[in-house]
This record gives C-alpha cells, sequence and structure tokens, in this order.
C-alpha cells in the first residue's frame, strides 16, 4: 500500500489528503473528515472528476462542504478543490463538463431560512466563471439534481427539484430551467404538476435524458391507486419531453399491476422503445428487487421484468440497480445496491434485455449511492462512499471492463489540462459573491423564449441613406448560416453579405447604388428571419 500527501490550504485550518492504493482500485480521503461521493464524470484530457461534500465536523452528519478532486486515468490524485460559502455551506449533487473543458457543478445552498438551488461553472482552469442561486421563494428548499449539456443547444439545461412549499396549495416539485454559456438564466418550466394531474402527488425528479432531440426525466412519486383515489403508493416515474420543451406525458409505472417502486435512469433501445432501471419495493426483510421498464417514446407502458434477487445468488437479501451502460444491442452492465447479511453492499453486474444475469460481482460494504461514468476506452469507473478503516468515510474509485475485470494500470504519458496555459493547482473557491436569481413571473416559458429568438430582428439607419447605410442585428448567436441579402422593388438581388454568429452590425458603401426602395432580409439555414426596409437617395 502505498501512500501520497498532497499539502491543500482551506479556510481556517491546513488539510492533509491522502489516496491509498490497491490493488483493485484507490481510496481518497482526508484525515479526520467523512468525504461524500456524488458526481462522476470523465472529463477531456482522459482523467476524472470526483463532485461530492465533505463533512465540515466529523463528528456530526451535517454541515458540509463542497469538494471535488481530479484524477489521472489511472486514478491516481491529481488536486483537490473545497468549495465554501461566507455564511453557509454547498453540497453538490450533479456535475457535467462540455468539450471546452468547463466544467458545470449543481447543488444546494445551505443557509439559514434558505436553503436554494446552486450551480457554478468553472473554466479549463479550473477558475470560477459564474456561479448563480436559483432562489424560488414559494419554497424553503431546493436542489439541482442533474445537469445537461448537448451539441443541440447552447444552453445548460438544469433538472431542479423543490421541496417544502411556503403555503400548502402550492404542489408543483420539478423543474427546468436553461442557462446560457455566461450564467444567464434563459427560461424555466414547471413538469408533472399535480395541478394538471389530480391522480399524482409529491413528484421527485432525479435524472434527465436526452435522446434524438427530446428529453425525459426519471424520479418517483405517489400516485392514486385506480380504484381508490384516496390512497397514494409510491410508483416509479417518468416524464416525456419534446425537442421544445413542451410535456408530452407523464408515466407512473406499474399502477395496474401495483408496482410499489422507484426508477433511476433510461436508456433508448431503439427509436420507438425505452428502458427504465429502478427498484421494486417489497416486504421486509427483502426490501426491494431490481425492476427493468420498458415503455414507448409516447409514454405507453409495455412490460416490465423484476430481476430476483436469489437469481443473482441465494446469499443476497435485496438488489437494485442505480445506473446503467448498454454493451450491445441486448447487454448492458449496470452498478447495484445489494444487501447481505443485513450489510448494504455494492457491486456490478451484466444482464440482457429479458433480465438474465451473465455476470455479477460484488465489491464491497457501501454508505451511500455509487457513482459510475464510462470512459473514452470503452471501460467504466465506479466510485462509492465507503468506511474505512480509521471510522471516516472514504471515496472508493475502481475501473472495470465489461467482463466485470478490473483493468490493468496504463503505462502511456498522458498530459492532462492541455487547454489550461499553466498548471492548476489544488486549494480553496470561494463562492460567497455568488449571484442570486429570484425566480419572478417575467422568466419566459420555453415557447417563449424559443419564439423571441427565433427572429433576427433588423434595424437599419440612417434611413433614408446616401452613401453609407448600417444595419444592426438581434439574436444571431442563436443562429447559424447567416447572410444579409438586399433586393430592390422588383426582386434582384443587389447586396449580399455572411453575418457571423454573434454580430451584431454591418455597414456597407452604397454611393453606386441606383436611388429607390429596397429590402433587406436575413437569412438563417436558408429561411428568412428578419426584414427591413430602406430608402437609397
Amino acid at each position: 500500500m502505498k501512500n501520497i500527501q498532497f499539502i491543500l490550504i482551506s479556510f481556517f485550518l491546513v488539510l492533509t489528503s491522502y489516496a491509498q492504493h490497491t490493488p483493485n482500485g484507490i481510496y481518497f480521503g482526508l484525515p479526520g473528515k467523512n468525504v461524500m461521493i456524488e458526481g462522476l464524470i470523465e472529463y477531456y484530457d482522459k482523467g476524472y472528476f470526483m463532485e461530492g461534500s465533505h463533512y465540515i465536523n466529523p463528528n456530526q452528519n451535517f454541515g458540509l462542504g463542497s469538494w471535488s478532486a481530479k484524477t489521472g486515468i489511472n486514478l491516481e490524485l491529481l488536486r483537490q478543490n473545497y468549495i465554501i460559502y461566507n455564511s453557509g455551506y454547498i453540497e453538490t449533487y450533479a456535475v457535467a463538463s462540455d468539450n471546452e473543458g468547463n466544467r458545470y457543478t449543481g447543488g444546494v445552498l445551505y443557509k439559514a431560512g434558505s436553503d436554494s438551488p446552486i450551480i457554478s461553472k468553472y473554466n479549463a482552469c479550473g477558475e470560477t466563471e459564474w456561479c448563480r442561486i436559483l432562489k424560488k421563494g414559494e419554497y424553503n428548499q431546493g436542489i439541482v439534481v442533474d445537469i445537461l449539456i448537448t451539441d443541440e443547444r447552447d444552453e445548460i439545461i438544469v433538472l431542479l427539484q423543490y421541496l417544502y412549499p411556503v403555503l400548502p396549495e402550492i404542489k408543483d416539485r420539478i423543474y427546468l430551467a436553461a442557462l446560457s454559456n455566461n450564467g444567464e438564466l434563459l427560461w424555466e418550466k414547471v413538469f408533472a404538476s399535480p395541478d394538471k394531474y389530480p391522480l399524482l402527488h409529491d413528484p421527485m425528479a432525479v435524472k434527465i435524458t436526452y435522446y434524438k432531440g427530446e428529453y425525459y426525466i426519471s424520479g418517483r412519486c405517489y400516485y392514486a391507486y385506480p380504484s381508490n383515489p384516496s390512497i397514494f403508493y409510491h410508483r416509479a416515474f417518468y416524464v416525456g419531453i419534446d425537442s421544445n420543451f413542451e410535456e408530452k406525458w407523464i408515466l407512473p409505472f406499474g399502477t395496474r399491476q401495483n408496482i410499489i417502486g422507484d426508477a433511476w435512469n433510461i436508456l433508448p433501445i431503439n427509436d420507438r422503445l425505452l428502458m427504465g432501471v429502478g427498484s421494486r419495493w417489497l416486504p421486509t426483510p427483502h426490501w426491494y428487487n431490481s425492476l427493468i421498464m420498458f415503455f414507448d417514446v409516447d409514454g405507453n407502458e409495455i412490460s416490465y421484468t423484476e430481476i430476483q434477487s436469489s437469481s443473482i445468488n441465494p446469499d443476497i437479501d435485496y438488489n437494485a440497480i442505480r445506473t446503467m451502460y448498454q454493451i450491445n444491442d441486448t447487454t448492458f452492465l449496470s452498478l447495484l445496491h445489494l444487501g447481505i447479511g443485513g450489510v448494504n453492499m455494492f457491486g456490478d453486474m451484466v444482464f440482457d434485455i429479458s433480465g438474465n444475469i451473465y455476470d455479477y460481482t460484488v465489491r464491497g460494504s457501501r454508505e451511500w449511492v455509487p457513482k459510475i461514468t464510462i470512459s473514452y476506452d470503452s471501460n467504466y469507473v465506479i466510485g462509492v462512499p465507503v468506511m474505512g478503516s480509521d471510522g471516516f468515510l472514504k471515496a472508493f474509485l475502481y475501473k472495470i471492463d465489461q467482463n466485470l475485470q478490473y483493468v490493468p494500470f496504463d503505462s502511456t504519458t498522458y498530459v492532462y489540462d492541455s487547454l489550461c496555459p499553466y498548471p492548476i493547482q489544488s486549494g480553496t473557491i470561494d463562492l460567497s459573491d455568488c449571484m442570486v436569481l429570484t425566480s419572478t413571473d417575467w422568466i419566459p416559458t420555453p415557447k417563449e423564449y424559443y419564439a423571441r429568438i427565433s427572429a433576427i430582428p433588423i434595424t437599419i439607419y440612417p434611413n433614408p441613406a446616401k452613401d453609407q447605410i448600417t444595419f444592426t442585428f438581434e439574436n444571431t448567436e442563436h443562429h447559424k448560416n447567416i447572410e444579409l441579402r438586399c433586393f430592390n422593388l422588383l426582386g434582384v438581388l443587389q447586396h449580399q453579405i455572411k453575418v457571423h454568429r454573434g454580430q451584431q452590425q454591418y455597414s456597407a458603401n452604397i454611393k453606386n447604388w441606383a436611388p429607390g426602395i429596397y429590402i433587406a432580409v436575413v437569412y438563417s439555414d436558408g429561411n428568412p428571419v428578419g426584414r427591413g426596409k430602406f430608402v437609397v437617395q
């Protein structure tokens, strides 16, 4: 066992962090402190980011501070950061990154009388670009539970869960919001509103999934029993959303079969079929079995398969799939919660679409939900909060292939953080000046926002003009393949120029133009999106 020590300057004290290597993985921890891993991603440079929290007071189970750690391809510790807030503390639950090396983290800011969702952007050098608190006065607590970044949209999509309404008549819980790359709140919308679905109660979201232009939320809810609407049962729960963020359907799964459980993830099987995974709750001592749920993109329930714990191993008391990745058309690798002899364990399993188990491995005991990410070479990195021999929680990272075998050491020399021109150091990040965005009626819905940016309004001056004329543009940052074309009243093209994305102004020399009335038309991808009239004297 090899010990590597890094000395970090944190707030008010000096912390010593360490990584303990074993043949099968690496333990990360802080002496005298508990470390909780809540998010895990592969970074652009083939390293990995762990995001989570650490207990400020090791003798308490509250008062957390946000924490992140960067590792290399062999999971070796490169650096750590601690996130502080001078009048509260932050827990991190979600992390994502883009192709430019920007990293986004989200969670909750605990502050006296106001626990609000918080999201931050860090550049490729780990510096804070912006931080936003999404405060909604109707609720006493809100959390960023997931962050989604796609190539199709130049936006950061945030899945929000609000809790504890100020007034009992406030029933909405699940929101989506979009932020620009500069941290501007673009739009916000509620989904799965109990006001719209009277049989729905307390919907909870855990993940948002993107597939072919549409979005799906996984989670859980209470839903009324069909024969007695006054009785609510705990159900696995999904929401379907179209490309314009209009809600298509909700699906409380298994109401006819009275399946009590929850949902954690979705994978598309083909253009029509979706597969969700979660758990079916059972009477103690068995607690729950893994549940594989099938439904189509229109929200129609098709079938389900329940993986009995005894089918994995007779010694297993309960099992639940928490997340999964697709190996091929019919086979999947999953991360499991397991119970053996009253002990909470974790492991991994390979199974097919029919619920047949090909292989599984029990790795050890766990204290919280394991996290998983897929690597560039189709291997899997898994992070688990475990109890260390010193009585404090550690983050345990290991890497396996699709056969559940540990991946051997990679001797290739890698250059990390290549998008940053200087070495990045460990240290403390202070988010105390985080900007508060208060939700009010002026925040547009997605429909309102996309309608506004779909056009490129133009202003033309001077008008009439003689020697030179200037065109100003709006919304060009939201369009591509933009052209300005000017026509005379006979429809003859007089002038044509490419407009760059984000360009706001263009001036043209019109000394040689014939006097008369002209029409300026702005095109995006060949479609007219803006026009104006002007006169040449």
